[in-house]
């Protein structure tokens, strides 16, 4: 519904420009917004975005918070914005019309192409006001360290109501270069000063041992000790301490690091306590069983970056069963589609981890996808979005950094805004006899091969032409070694 037409005056161009009664309407609404803000009025969560232009925040309806949000970007240039409904590169007052033109309309297709940032490391805190705007309105789910600040996190909070705020914590080890414990379940000082003055006493000495009573490090990590996750007493201090983080900052949860099914991927000497695979699986069962439920029943989410799947074959739902057990909101998976040694490495269990996506969505955990590419590459992140884009339905995030610089950086490729237009799935996805994988959309299709083969052209099955991922006006598309297209209908 249109709730308002600027009056137009002639320019020395062919574009018009809205008269100053207009921008002093839009004034009057944001200062509505600061007032509503002021009392403390906020959004109900919501796990999804709706689809229809203005619906910045995703709450269903084009209203007063959109239009904060959208002046929050005034004048912004570059691609992929989503402030720039018309595409021009520019938000302007083009894109002011069209979002007053939506204003109090409601409903939408869904959008399920949603996107995280697993760590900043402390390029937030700092930042100007409108670049925190921008970060809370772009994401799902964001993982920030225990030391970023509270204030941090009460804008990005004020900013998006629905952004779900993690602090990162590592459950497996105390680290002697952390002194205040900021990443650790536990403090390395107390740790060991309590395993000195009680050596071998489980009440005080957490540390693992190899076969010559020395504390085993991290592969590649030098002052960075395993500990025993399966001990009671280490168990009650780490969830106590990640409680404490979690409450300071005053985030949602807890974003727990190293869940693994395989102690030889961070540490490659025998570990006596834990001889075996199956006896590591069932100390991580234990830690999950212990800390999990406190968080739960004290109202923190909780975020496991997992490693094991459904692709390891010996403990195929461990992923699963870490979240079923510890009564866990979702998980991490850190080598979406790409592992560190390229995607092909990962082809054979792409179907796995789509699986795990998909089993995340169905029970309604957050399902969040990194990739640990050695470079940023924008056909290999349109491979990694467009494979989490046949299960994605609203829990399901895609992250815009890379493993060199995940910390850091993050890329805004433009099928990333493509991928936000394409509405509500009209569907499950299918598989072709071709081998090629497609879902369909309400404005568009995304398809994926992913093997090592080239597949010839075919058409979408819903037919028509499309345009997006470099093509333009096509009926009929060819797939690569481990490609994926996203495309709208024309």
């Amino acid at each position: 519904m249109r709730i308002f037409r600027g009056r137009k005056q002639k320019t020395s161009g062919r574009r018009t420009a809205y008269t100053w009664s207009f921008v002093v309407f839009c004034l009057g609404v944001l200062m509505t917004v600061v007032i509503i803000a002021s009392v403390g009025t906020r959004l109900s969560p919501s796990s999804h975005a709706a689809t229809l232009t203005g619906d910045l925040n995703g709450d269903g309806t084009v209203n007063v918070f959109d239009l904060s949000i959208f002046l929050a970007h005034w004048q912004q240039t570059g691609s992929g914005i989503a402030e720039d409904f018309n595409n021009d590169g520019s938000v302007n007052i083009f894109d002011l019309s069209i979002l007053l033109t939506n204003y109090g309309a409601s409903g939408g297709g869904t959008n399920v192409a949603l996107f995280n940032r697993i760590t900043y490391a402390g390029s937030l805190p700092g930042a100007s006001s409108s670049y925190l705007n921008q970060e809370a309105n772009r994401y799902q789910v964001i993982q920030l360290q225990g030391d970023e600040g509270a204030s941090l996190v009460s804008t990005l909070h004020a900013d998006n109501p629905n952004l779900k705020v993690f602090v990162y914590v590592d459950d497996i080890g105390t680290k002697s270069g952390d002194p205040q414990a900021i990443t650790s379940c536990t403090n390395y000082s107390t740790d060991n000063t309590n395993a000195n003055a009680h050596p071998g006493n489980p009440q005080y000495d957490w540390f693992l041992k190899d076969s010559g009573g020395n504390r085993i490090q991290y592969s590649g990590y030098p002052g960075q000790y395993l500990m025993d996750v399966a001990n009671p007493y280490y168990q009650a201090a780490c969830i106590a301490h990640a409680m404490d983080l979690v409450r300071n900052m005053g985030a949602d949860g807890v974003a727990w690091d190293n869940v693994i099914a395989n102690l030889s991927w961070v540490e490659s000497a025998s570990v006596p306590e834990y001889p075996t695979q199956s006896s590591w699986v069932a100390a991580e069962y234990n830690w999950a069983t212990a800390v999990g439920p406190i968080a739960h029943s004290n109202g923190l989410l909780q975020l496991p970056n997992v490693s094991g799947g459904r692709w390891d074959s010996n403990f195929p739902t461990f992923r699963q069963d870490i979240i079923t057990k510890g009564e866990m909101d979702g998980t991490m998976e850190q080598s979406w589609t790409d592992g560190g040694l390229g995607t092909a490495q990962q082809d054979p269990y792409w179907a796995g981890k789509l699986a795990d996506a998909s089993w995340a969505e169905t029970n309604h955990k957050y399902y969040v996808a990194n990739n640990a590419e050695a470079t940023d590459s924008e056909s290999e992140d349109r491979y990694g979005l467009a494979s989490l884009l046949m299960v994605a339905n609203g829990y399901a995030s895609y992250s815009t950094s890379w493993n060199s610089c995940f910390t850091t950086c993050e890329s805004s490729w433009p099928e990333y805004s493509t991928a936000q237009q394409l509405g509500s799935p009209t569907g499950a996805y299918s598989h072709r006899t071709n081998g090629a994988y497609e879902r369909d959309f309400a404005n568009g299709v995304v398809l994926v091969n992913p093997s090592q083969n080239t597949i010839a052209s075919f058409s979408p099955t819903p037919g028509g032409t499309y345009s997006g991922s470099g093509l333009t006006n096509v009926s009929s598309v060819t797939l690569g070694p481990d490609q994926g297209l996203i495309l709208l209908k024309n």
